[in-house]
């Protein structure tokens, strides 16, 4: 491919447009995606007529053929990865995935990768080579972790109130920490996640999307692991506080692990709202305001508790509610 100079990111539009024309010129395919991309920006273009301009070059562009396109997700900015989501199912080689993304000619600025784990009805998947794969690349400083069913999920079921492991498992993050500047997790058991000794002294967003915070009403275990955190930088803060409520037959809507909903449960069609044994979120939430009282906080997300006056308590105890708080 045509080597010219490349303007950064940060650099306008116009820019990128003289760098366009210049591949095209040169009759190099990224030219024309460039004009492409700034199209679909600025609301021209649809989506799709890039996609297929990309599925067409896929091999000049991105430096594998077109038939390996389902396993990525990508986000363009002119003629460069700004972004991609690599999903991994249970039969792929998920860092071989992760490194062709990463040797790709349009990655050289590439900086946001998310993986997503796929599993199926029986069988798991295992992030910890293609996690590996993406510590490798210093480029890297914003990374999502997803298990898609989890994500999918609206509630997490087991039939002794206690998860099984999680159907995609991730590997440790202790390599990221030094570097990560964004960080966020789609996951079902957020105690499965390796979250102790956080000390990232670059981040500046942290996102935990759980279907499962804590062990029966006690979450002392995760704020402890949250509340020893170190991330002097941190302006945005996400937490999925869910709740441990107890039903005989609880009404199951688009659970992780279907079990009362099953056709072979005989009771699956009797609910019962059950008995809820709130967690005392005033006393045990306040070591993780009181590590987030000392960042430049500019957002703080707090879903899925119960009583909103713990919650509202906690918050005002730890002086944290003049931030923006959703």
């Amino acid at each position: 491919m045509t080597r010219l100079p490349r303007p950064t990111f940060e650099a306008p539009a116009a820019e990128w447009l003289v760098y366009g024309d210049a591949l095209q010129e040169a009759n190099d395919p990224r030219g024309k995606l460039v004009g492409l991309s700034i199209g679909v920006e600025e609301g021209r273009v649809d989506a799709n007529v890039r996609a297929a301009y990309v599925h067409e070059h896929c091999t000049a562009l991105l430096g594998f053929p077109n038939t390996s396109l389902g396993a990525y997700e990508l986000t363009w900015r002119f003629s460069e990865l700004a972004a991609a989501a690599v999903r991994i199912r249970p039969d792929d080689q998920g860092a071989t995935l992760v490194r062709t993304l990463l040797d790709s000619p349009a990655a050289e600025l590439l900086h946001d990768v998310t993986l997503i784990g796929v599993p199926d009805e029986s069988r798991t998947v295992n992030l910890t080579d293609a996690m590996a794969e993406v510590g490798k690349a210093q480029r890297i400083t914003s990374l999502g972790l997803v298990d898609e069913r989890a994500r999918n999920a609206r509630m997490l079921v087991s039939r002794d109130f206690e998860p099984g492991e999680n159907l995609v498992t991730l590997g440790p993050l202790k390599p990221f920490w030094a570097r990560l500047q964004h960080v966020q997790f789609d996951i079902a058991d957020s105690e499965e996640v390796d979250l102790e000794n956080i000390d990232a002294p670059e981040l500046r967003s942290f996102a935990l999307r759980n279907l499962r915070f804590c062990d029966w009403e006690d979450a002392n275990t995760m704020t402890q692991r949250l509340g020893g955190a170190s991330w002097p930088k941190l302006e945005s803060f996400e937490l999925r506080l869910v709740e441990t409520l107890v039903a005989n037959v609880p009404i199951e809507i688009e659970p992780y692990v279907a079990i009362y909903s099953a056709p072979d449960h005989e009771g699956r069609d009797d609910g019962d709202e059950g008995d809820g044994e709130l967690i005392p979120w005033g006393e045990q939430l306040l070591p993780v305001l009181a590590t987030l009282k000392g960042c430049p906080l500019r957002r703080l997300a707090l879903t899925s508790f119960g009583s909103s006056a713990q919650v509202l308590e906690a918050l005002e105890a730890s002086g944290l509610l003049p931030n923006k708080i959703e």
